[in-house]
C-alpha cells in the first residue's frame, strides 16, 4: 500500500475547519462537473480510476493532463501508472495556476502544495530517470482577471 501525504491521510489535521472552509465540497462538486462534462461531450467517455489505477490499456495514451493536483499524489507509484498508460513519447503534463494561491495559502498549513516544491522528488529518482526524459518545468505568464 502506498503512504499517503499524512495532510492527506487525516484530513489536514488540526487545520481541517480552516481547509474545509478554502475548500470546495468533494465529491460532489466533482461528479456535478463530471456530469456536466459527460453532457457536454457525449462521445467522450469518463472513467472512474485513481492515479494509481488507470482503467485504459498499456500504451494507450498520448498524454496524461493533471490540472491543480499532481502535488496529492507525487509518488512513484503514480508515475508507474503514468508510464504503463502513455505510448512511447507521451507526454505528462502538469499545471497550477498560482493565482489562486492568495485564497487558499492562509489555510494550508502543512498540505502539499505547488509553491512548496516537494512535488518534484519523485522526478529525482532513478526509477524516474529510468522512465521519462528529465523533468521540464516551465511558466508562462497569464494576466487573465479570476472572477
Amino acid at each position: 500500500m502506498t503512504t499517503l501525504h499524512p495532510t492527506a491521510y487525516n484530513g489536514c489535521q488540526s487545520e481541517a475547519d480552516a481547509y474545509a472552509k478554502s475548500m470546495p465540497s468533494y465529491p460532489s462538486e466533482a461528479w456535478i462537473t463530471s456530469y456536466k462534462l459527460m453532457n457536454l461531450l457525449p462521445d467522450v467517455p469518463a472513467l472512474k480510476g485513481t492515479a494509481w489505477h488507470i482503467p485504459v490499456e498499456s500504451a494507450s495514451q498520448d498524454m496524461i493532463m493533471l490540472a491543480q493536483y499532481f502535488h496529492w499524489f507525487d509518488d512513484i507509484q503514480s508515475l508507474r501508472e503514468f508510464y504503463r498508460v502513455l505510448k512511447p513519447g507521451g507526454i505528462i503534463r502538469c499545471e497550477w495556476v498560482r493565482r489562486l494561491r492568495d485564497y487558499y495559502e492562509v489555510y494550508d498549513g502543512t498540505a502539499p502544495q505547488y509553491r512548496k516544491g516537494t512535488w518534484k522528488h519523485v522526478f529525482n529518482t532513478e526509477e524516474t530517470e529510468a522512465l521519462f526524459h528529465p523533468l521540464q518545468h516551465r511558466r508562462f505568464p497569464f494576466d487573465t482577471p479570476a472572477n
